[in-house]
């Protein structure tokens, strides 16, 4: 229809019906001439044996044979037949010019076609169809359009089988043009029949634009015809990825008048309500859907349950989930999904075991169960589970679910909880041409989960010669394994491969990590150097250099590095006070903090006031710090803790035993609460109340976190806890406490935390201290009188601290001790904390 072209059409019949070329031909053909001797013949021979023929009939037997070449897909005999003409003056006149063109433009032969049009002086409508056709039979898509601009341009008239042509064109190969047409042809008053709104509608499921498809959709409407289900569908569609979500329930709300929305619609409408931050709206929406006899299927209900879940409104969403059970809609693999998902931030792990079950026994694909499976797997991790969540990884992989880039992650994280070196290995081995960064970052973080900071350092090493592009969370990891576990040695090997990668690791984000690194190592000088070649620092870079000042009991430095940020904000406000604090300057820490909004213009805050506490509980200010916290931030459950660990080393065990219970009502699961209660009885030799103590944290499950103590030698971690305690280490620490009794070193017996029998059991257990183990570490593997670097992550006891001072002084050994509070540098039987701590 329109172009006479295409390759189900019959030798012109479309343009047959608005051109006659000639009276119909005569069925046999002048005298002995027949379209197969012009086949055969070659040129010369054809048009001597035309010439030789020629008669009045001629015209017509020549207008048949090109027909017949048309219906025969003969372009060659055609060919032919057009050189026969040019060469013979009584063909070239019409009807052989249009029947040739015709003819031409059926076996899409662009080059004759346009010499043909560009001849001919009259040109009819047909004539212009029929370009139209060889352009587009030959897929010349621009020189079909350009051919109607300029028919439009020229005022060429046109007809509704132009229209239709070029409007199939766009619809089908140029899409974001089918808007300018429908506008230009709305501009000349074309009046759509059916054919070309039919042609209009493939165009519409291409174009993304909901202003360029409405105007379609709305010509087609205006001609008449209907519009289907999937034009409303696509337009809403377009508009919800727009974020224009209130105006595809505009258009919505107008199909619904004129009919009954098809599901797909509907389930658009709702998608539409969550968009608009009308959640409130759906169930009404639903209910509408019913009154007009449309189920909601799984798909809606998952539109919905998605919707609460994004919400957080978990518990709406679990409700909402047993509803759609009720109706007997038979839930999809995505809602299994978003369920477990929303059971995962429930923290429900007994109904999830259960909806996971269900899940499972269904015949899903493996490819559906997938997401369901990692939901599963993370709701374990979380729950501090990790045997279970390697139990579902093995199902998983027991069904042969693919080991995609998540799924590696979550393995990595899962094998590294439970130190399952061989699998982890083996997982690596597998995996090592994935480019996904974080599957490398849970790996990264596996070895420095095992504090094996070298095996971090090998792995980046590796993934650099093979040109990973390490992103800046990356590097954050790596320095933050090093920082944690004092891998100072290691933490200078990795600046060094940072500088082979400037564009990343130039960036502040970067750069802070690396002074909090050397800062947390007690590297000053060389965070210093780092913290000055920062050159745009934030507010971060600030608060971690005081921060490492006020570690280092640097009040002076602080308080310079203060004066030369012109706006301090809290974060830089409260390392002044942990400097204050960490120093004894009580007096100095009350006035900033009752100062902070006239001097800074910044609001105290929980962070100030538990720092103000703190400074006021280590100087033996404990009822003062009392009465601050009552009045001040009675519910700052971080104060009430720094006043109760000041309870215990100032031995004030009523009160420890009042500020105990306001810690419990703030968070009654808190187990260093328990814990530090449990040793302020211990040093008050009231061994009754540690057992009840104890027996309390058993009934809750509440476990008390174990010391824990990393040093680095040669390049490598070593963690030390009570388990790790050796033969060797246990032989070094009697040779060490031999000596450092003969210096006058008194074991504290008061960190001495449970009943022994004899002193000599009691001196066992304070050997057993991670920090003492790690000590002997160092003198087993360093030469005599190394300077020696440890982490614990508690804070240190009085008895590891006097222990320290005499062993820097007899073994003429440096140490430094970061402990979950600050740092101590002891040398020559001396520590830089002044033995305040």
């Amino acid at each position: 229809r329109g172009l006479g072209t295409g390759s189900n059409m019959h030798a012109l019949n479309g343009v047959s019906r608005f051109v006659t070329l000639s009276k119909s031909p005569r069925k046999t053909p002048y005298r002995n001439i027949t379209l197969d001797q012009i086949r055969t013949q070659n040129k010369d021979a054809s048009l001597d044996l035309i010439r030789s023929e020629a008669s009045p009939s001629l015209s017509s037997d020549f207008v048949s044979w090109i027909k017949g070449t048309s219906q025969s897909r003969d372009v060659n005999t055609l060919r032919q037949l057009y050189w026969i003409a040019k060469e013979t003056p009584n063909l070239k006149e019409e009807p052989f010019p249009t029947a040739f063109l015709q003819a031409f433009a059926s076996h899409g032969a662009i080059e004759e076609a346009e010499e043909i049009f560009k001849g001919k002086q009259s040109k009819t409508s047909t004539d212009y169809n029929s370009m139209l056709g060889v352009y587009k039979q030959s897929g010349q898509v621009d020189k079909c359009l350009a051919f109607f601009d300029d028919m439009l341009s020229s005022g060429i008239s046109t007809n509704l089988f132009h229209w239709t042509s070029i409007i199939s064109v766009c619809s089908r190969h140029r899409p974001e043009k089918l808007p300018e047409f429908v506008q230009r042809m709305e501009t000349l008053r074309i009046q759509p029949d059916s054919y070309l709104c039919q042609a209009m509608r493939p165009g519409i499921g291409k174009l993304k634009n909901a202003d360029q498809i409405w105007p379609i959709m709305r010509a087609i409407s205006r001609a008449g015809q209907s519009l289907t289900d999937l034009d409303w569908g696509h337009l809403m569609k377009c508009y919800l990825n727009e974020g224009r979500s209130d105006d595809a329930l505009l258009k919505f709300e107008e199909f619904a008048r004129s009919r009954t929305p098809h599901l797909v619609a509907w389930n658009m409408a709702i998608q539409s309500l969550i968009k608009s931050n009308k959640l409130n709206q759906v169930p009404e929406m639903m209910h509408r859907m019913h009154n007009r006899r449309v189920s909601p299927d799984a798909q809606t209900w998952n539109i919905f349950l998605d919707g609460l879940a994004k919400a957080k409104l978990y518990d709406e969403a679990l409700g909402s989930f047993q509803e759609m059970k009720k109706s007997q809609v038979t839930p999809s693999h995505v809602t299994y999904t978003i369920i477990l998902d929303v059971l995962r931030n429930l923290k429900n792990l007994e109904l999830a075991r259960e909806i996971f079950r269900e899940f499972t026994n269904r015949r899903f694909l493996i490819s559906e169960q997938q997401r369901g499976y990692r939901c599963m797997i993370q709701h374990f991790l979380e729950s501090d589970l990790p045997e279970e969540a390697y139990k579902v990884f093995q199902d998983y992989k027991s069904k042969g679910g693919p080991m995609e880039d998540h799924i590696l992650t979550q393995a990595a994280n899962v094998l590294g909880s439970l130190k399952k070196i061989q699998e982890f290995s083996q997982i690596v081995h597998n995996n090592r041409l994935s480019r996904d960064m974080h599957f490398w970052t849970a790996c990264l973080s596996t070895y420095t989960q095992w504090s094996d900071v070298s095996k971090a350092r090998d792995l980046v090493k590796d993934m650099l010669s093979r040109n990973f592009e390490l992103d800046a969370p990356f590097w954050v990891a790596l320095l933050v394994a090093c920082r944690d576990t004092v891998a100072l040695t290691t933490g200078i090997q990795v600046e060094k491969l940072m500088k082979s990668k400037p564009a990343i690791t130039s960036r502040t984000e970067v750069k802070n990590p690396l002074v909090d690194m050397y800062a947390h190592c007690s590297d000053i000088k060389n965070a210093e150097r780092v913290f000055h070649s920062i050159i745009e620092k934030d507010d971060s870079s600030y608060a971690i250099m005081m921060n490492a000042y006020a570690r280092t009991r640097d009040v002076k430095k602080a308080e310079n590095l203060l004066k030369s940020i012109k706006r301090p904000n809290s974060h830089a406000l409260v390392a002044m006070m942990n400097a204050y604090s960490h120093t004894g300057l009580v007096d100095e820490a009350k006035d900033l903090y009752f100062n902070l909004e006239q001097r800074y213009g910044v609001q105290p805050n929980d962070f100030f006031a538990s720092t103000l506490v703190d400074a006021m509980a280590r100087a033996n200010q404990l009822s003062q710090a009392e009465e601050f916290i009552s009045q001040h931030c009675p519910s700052n459950a971080v104060a009430w803790k720094s006043l109760l660990g000041a309870c215990r080393t100032h031995k004030d065990v009523d009160r420890a035993e009042r500020v105990a219970k306001k810690c419990l009502e703030l968070d009654p699961k808190d187990g260093s609460t328990y814990v530090l209660l449990s040793n302020i009885y211990a040093v008050a030799g009231r061994m009754d109340d540690v057992r009840r103590i104890r027996d309390e944290m058993s009934r809750q499950g509440i476990k008390k976190p174990p010391g824990k103590s990393w040093i680095e030698i040669d390049g490598k971690i070593i963690t030390t806890t009570v388990a790790s305690h050796t033969t060797d280490t246990k032989k070094m620490w009697d040779e060490i406490s031999e000596k450092i009794l003969e210096a006058g070193y008194q074991p504290d017996r008061s960190c001495v935390l449970r009943h022994f029998d004899t002193e000599k059991e009691e001196l066992i257990h304070l050997g057993e201290h991670s920090e003492k183990i790690a000590i002997c570490w160092g003198f087993l593997l360093t030469p005599p009188e190394t300077p020696l670097l440890i982490a614990k992550n508690l804070r240190t006891c009085s008895d590891c601290h006097s222990a320290s001072k005499t062993i820097s002084k007899v073994f003429k050994r440096e140490i430094t001790l970061r402990d979950a509070s600050s740092f101590h540098h002891f040398k020559d039987g001396q520590c830089s904390c002044g033995d305040y701590y």
